[in-house]
């Protein structure tokens, strides 16, 4: 969609898909949590760190990241993920966890959206175990 929309000059309408996509080639570039955390700080308004919309956002970047980095290709492997690959999908998500704290811990309402998120890419990928 952003595509579409950045080819008829209204990605504008939509500032968060673009900032999703951004936001996901940085944690591809350099997924340490440090880096993440002073990217969101360089380049996101302090207003938005607390929009329910932005967490969606960082919550789908990270599933989309783990997602990638495990290379799970087919149903099989999702029906019955081995230990060693939910070991793996374990220590990404963890790795990321400083950042989710950062903008998650006093914030119940947001904590729901992250959630929401994750309901949301399970929903997408057929709910992998």
């Amino acid at each position: 969609m952003l595509e579409v929309l950045e080819g008829k000059g209204l990605s504008f309408l939509f500032p968060l898909l673009k900032l999703e996509k951004e936001l996901l080639k940085q944690i591809k570039t350099d997924p340490s949590p440090q880096a993440i955390y002073k990217w969101i700080k360089d380049n996101i308004s302090p207003k938005l760190h607390t929009d329910k919309g932005f967490i969606n956002i960082l919550m789908t970047s990270f599933l989309h990241y783990i997602f990638a980095e495990l290379g799970v290709n087919d149903d099989e492997q999702l029906a019955s993920p081995s230990k060693e690959l939910l070991d793996q999908e374990k220590q990404l998500l963890l790795s990321f966890k400083p950042v989710m704290q950062k903008f998650l811990h006093d914030h119940t309402d947001l904590q729901v959206s992250a959630l929401y998120a994750l309901q949301v890419h399970c929903n997408a990928n057929a709910f992998p175990k």
